[in-house]
């Protein structure tokens, strides 16, 4: 359970081309591991050094919005 949401679909990444790469959900490896086994131009900070990391990753949990 993620951000309080019971549902979650699938855990995902955009590529600078656009491209989705899905992040495995699973128990046997957490996602910081995730992280660090992937190619470092993926997982890229959002924001500069000193401020603490955060990475831009996708949760979907079905909803669509018809905006």
């Amino acid at each position: 359970m993620w951000f309080g949401c019971k549902n979650i679909c699938r855990l995902f990444v955009r590529t600078e081309t656009g491209e989705t790469q899905m992040i495995p959900m699973t128990d046997v490896v957490s996602i910081r591991d995730y992280i660090h086994s992937q190619d470092r131009a993926l997982f890229t900070p959002i924001y500069p050094v000193p401020i603490q990391v955060v990475y831009r990753i996708y949760l979907d949990d079905g909803h669509m919005c018809l905006c």
